[in-house]
């Protein structure tokens, strides 16, 4: 386990959850920088907020310290992530905020489980091609990583759950299928990761539309 401090957060981080990129990441402070600054610049009182892929749980913690802890949801669907990240919300005090641990596919996705491609670097991981839900990528071939099978977790039932004013997502581009739907009337912020690289032209207009 490698202990980091970032913003005031402290993160311990499982030892093969790291590579030599997230691994100075961590330690220059700069992860998930851009994320942190736009939650400091629009997050407003009474907000209450879904994220879908905590990781370590870094933007759970600052989401939580901000709003506080019954106002933020967190998803993370690499079991060893979870324990992670639960115990980084108790490491740095945050009481009330739930992780759940399952992979958010959308509401029309059948099957109970989801194939879950778990990658050298956490910050990496994501729904396997062969899982069903590939956010436009279903004839990708599978990178390197180990799979576990995880919960299928369906968007529309988080929403109705949390009724969430933001939502955060960072999910290695599964973010594409899950947003195309009707969003509620009362989201009024989304922060996401997008990965145009595996999506392509066509799907970044239809992420924007």
């Amino acid at each position: 386990m490698a202990r980091f401090s970032i913003r005031g957060v402290t993160l311990d981080v499982p030892d093969d959850g790291l590579t030599g990129h997230l691994r100075k990441a961590l330690e220059g402070g700069y992860y998930e920088a851009r994320e942190a600054e736009l939650l400091k610049a629009h997050l407003r009182p009474g907000d209450r907020v879904l994220e879908l892929g905590a990781g370590a749980g870094f933007i759970t913690t600052l989401a939580a310290r901000s709003l506080g802890g019954a106002q933020v949801l967190a998803v993370e669907a690499g079991a060893q992530m979870v324990e992670a990240a639960r115990a980084n919300l108790a490491t740095n005090g945050i009481v009330g905020t739930e992780i759940l641990w399952g992979a958010v596919v959308p509401d029309d996705f059948a099957p109970e489980t989801v194939a879950f491609l778990c990658r050298p670097a956490f910050w990496a991981s994501g729904i396997a091609p062969e899982g069903g839900v590939s956010g436009g990528v279903s004839g990708a071939a599978p990178r390197a990583g180990r799979i576990e099978t995880v919960p299928a977790l369906r968007i529309g039932a988080l929403i109705a759950r949390h009724a969430p004013s933001v939502i955060v997502a960072d999910i290695e581009g599964a973010e594409l299928d899950l947003l195309a739907g009707p969003l509620p009337d009362d989201l009024r912020l989304l922060i996401l990761e997008l990965h145009p690289d595996r999506y392509g032209a066509a799907g970044m207009a239809r992420m924007f539309r």
